[in-house]
């Protein structure tokens, strides 16, 4: 099966400039950045500078995503000055806090991700005035980057019923990567554990896999 060449991949929990570069080379649409400090895969915003520096130089067309969990938007801020050019928000954020966010952040993109468990979470994801979504995996007291494989039939249910594209997280791998794209038909994939070595490390030889896989080349 030969998939389009433009089609969407999100290398997300990077950490370091060589795993940015790599994912870069492989061909990733997006990488993010973990701005939960109670990820594994945190990273401050002062590290996020520099990395974002040197792969808007290099590759201008990789989309370099923040993501947050409930954070104070000042926060946000001192991201998009390092050089995020889209906030995806992560945990239990309001229509009023994304209103809040679109109207002090004029110029940045705004994904919603949810963690989910049933039909009601996707109507109430449709609501949220936002440029994407995104579906992962509820795993209880964890926001993501579990490992975990979301319920394709409920995701693919969302991408049906959702007006804008909808991007699958949530136990991806080069392994079960066609199923998912068979069974969910999503816009574009998120992909963390499932390319590491350990949280916040990527396996170079796991993202090239999965990129040449997402691109059709294999």
């Amino acid at each position: 099966m030969l998939l389009p060449n433009s089609y969407f991949v999100k290398i997300c929990g990077i950490t370091n400039i060589k795993d940015a570069e790599a994912a870069c080379m492989f061909g990733a649409s997006a990488i993010g950045f973990i701005g939960y400090p109670k990820s594994k895969r945190y990273i401050s915003s002062y590290n996020v500078k520099s990395i974002a520096s040197e792969i808007h130089n290099r590759f201008p067309k990789v989309r370099q995503v923040g993501v947050f969990v409930d954070e104070d938007i000042l926060k946000i801020i001192d991201y998009i000055n390092a050089g995020i050019d889209v906030v995806q928000l992560h945990g239990n954020e309001t229509l009023d806090y994304v209103d809040k966010l679109k109207a002090v952040c004029k110029d940045i993109e705004v994904w919603r991700a949810i963690r989910l468990k049933d039909k009601s979470d996707i109507i109430n994801l449709e609501r949220y005035r936002v440029e994407k979504y995104l579906i992962d995996s509820f795993v209880k007291g964890e926001a993501g980057g579990t490992g975990v494989v979301c319920d394709w039939r409920l995701a693919r249910f969302a991408v049906q019923t959702l007006p804008r594209p909808v991007i699958l997280a949530g136990g991806l791998s080069a392994s079960n990567f066609l199923e998912a794209m068979e069974s969910v038909k999503p816009f574009g994939v998120d992909v963390s554990s499932g390319v590491e070595l350990s949280p916040g490390v990527k396996d170079h030889s796991l993202m090239k896999a999965f990129l040449q896989k997402a691109k059709g080349k294999v």
